[in-house]
């Protein structure tokens, strides 16, 4: 269940994270299928950063991370997670799924 995942714009302090949505969603065709992701960097704790348009539940397959410090290596988790309503009417939850991880190193000023 990995997914390929990459920078499509950096700058100094910002990088943009675009990725592939899951081959598997676990799930039936013939099933309604409501499908987020989210994100998490665990280096960000030091240097907090900014996730737009957020970190939680989105629903496009890009992030743009604001506020990273230069030369400094930030490692991300990118979560898929589903909504599976059966034609009887029910709905399951499933758990996010650690589906992608990427690391993206900062460039050095001067």
């Amino acid at each position: 269940m990995r997914a390929a995942v990459g920078a499509v714009k950096n700058a100094m302090s910002s990088v943009t994270l675009r990725w592939d949505a899951p081959e598997d969603d676990g799930t039936s065709r013939s099933n309604s299928l409501e499908v987020w992701y989210s994100i998490v960097c665990h280096s960000c704790v030091s240097t907090p950063v900014i996730f737009q348009p957020m970190s939680e539940r989105l629903r496009t397959r890009e992030v743009t991370v604001i506020g990273m410090q230069p030369n400094s290596t930030y490692q991300f988790q990118i979560y898929s997670h589903n909504r599976d309503e059966s034609s009887l009417g029910s709905s399951r939850l499933k758990l996010g799924l650690n589906f992608a991880q990427f690391s993206y190193t900062t460039p050095v000023v001067g």
